[in-house]
């Protein structure tokens, strides 16, 4: 799992946690859960959604984030929210040897439509696809927004203290790709400081 933000979104940035689908276990989407607090979200192409059968959700919006109707594992055996029911649905996303008749509708795994292609201001979750599959093979990434204490978008400083905290990759997009970033402390300074010819006021240091 690692986490990626992008600093040019909005004024103080955004980010996502990320994980390739075929290795997320239920300890991973528990830390979803918890830590990223943004709904459990599995990025796919449209070649591997028309392979699991998604469809597009009814009523969706024509830009955007490009969401499918949810999902569940016909391999589940109770309601499907815990966190082992969802890793189960994920991973069946994200393996090679999956097919349609593994999913069913509705569910609680949300798909999202990413683009093949890199498009300016694209989310997030499309890029860290696009960059895995690459390197990898990914064929799904599991991802959620992250929110901070307050429930709002957690700007890029809270992501890179967040990747400190869980001890993950920190990752940085830039244009259509993500690089790694060891600054963890990504918040500009609150205020400037004034240096007179006395130098420094204890106070500003406070």
């Amino acid at each position: 799992m690692a986490i990626l933000i992008d600093r040019q979104v909005g004024t103080s940035g955004s980010g996502i946690l990320f994980q390739d689908a075929a290795s997320v276990t239920d300890q991973d989407v528990n830390r979803m859960v918890i830590h990223g607090r943004g709904v459990v979200t599995v990025a796919v192409f449209a070649e591997r959604a028309l392979k699991l059968g998604l469809s597009r959700m009814a009523g969706s919006r024509p830009s955007g984030r490009r969401f499918l109707t949810t999902v569940e594992a016909t391999a589940c055996r109770e309601t499907g929210i815990s966190a082992a029911e969802r890793a189960i649905t994920i991973a069946v996303m994200g393996s090679s040897h999956s097919h349609a008749g593994e999913l069913v509708t509705p569910g609680h795994v949300l798909p999202s439509l990413a683009t093949s292609r890199f498009e300016p201001g694209e989310p997030l979750a499309d890029t860290a696809l696009r960059s895995l599959q690459a390197h990898r093979g990914t064929l799904a990434l599991a991802w959620c927004d992250i929110l901070d204490d307050c429930g709002d978008i957690g700007t890029a400083s809270h992501c890179g203290r967040l990747a400190e905290r869980l001890s993950i990759p920190l990752f940085e997009r830039s244009g259509a790709h993500i690089v790694p970033t060891i600054c963890r402390d990504l918040s500009p300074i609150a205020s400037p400081l004034y240096i007179s010819d006395q130098g420094l006021n204890i106070a500003q240091l406070a």
